[in-house]
């Protein structure tokens, strides 16, 4: 990864930088008004053992794997928004689960207490 990092140049990072920034524009006008967003944490049930562990190759693969792992965590990682894990029961099975809460860029306190209504034991600090 960060061998293919330096392949980059000036121009390639500066157009990272504004796609980063009209993407985090057009999610906070498409959310505008909401205080929060509920999705799954994971985009599938289990992960196998070693299947993303950092040193998978090529570098494109690692990539397609964390996307279909994580497909709802990637955007709100990019734009700066604040997201939280919720651990949850998973009905009729001992399996674990959770859900992501994400929001705005500073809604940490928001999240917390969110978080703490759907999961006791989380709590927001004082």
């Amino acid at each position: 990864a960060v061998e293919s990092a330096e392949w980059l140049s000036a121009d390639d990072i500066t157009t990272a930088q504004i796609e980063q920034g009209r993407i985090t524009h057009d999610l906070d006008a498409a959310l505008a008004g909401y205080d929060a967003i509920l999705t799954p944490t994971l985009g599938r049930r289990t992960i196998p053992l070693g299947w993303v562990d950092g040193t998978v190759e090529p570098f494109d693969t690692y990539l397609a794997r964390n996307g279909e792992l994580f497909p709802y965590s990637f955007l709100f990682n990019v734009t700066g928004w604040a997201s939280l894990a919720v651990p949850m029961s998973s009905p009729g099975t001992r399996n674990p689960a959770s859900v992501q809460l994400s929001g705005p860029a500073r809604s940490e306190h928001r999240l917390l207490a969110l978080g703490e209504v759907i999961s006791p034991g989380i709590r927001p600090p004082a």
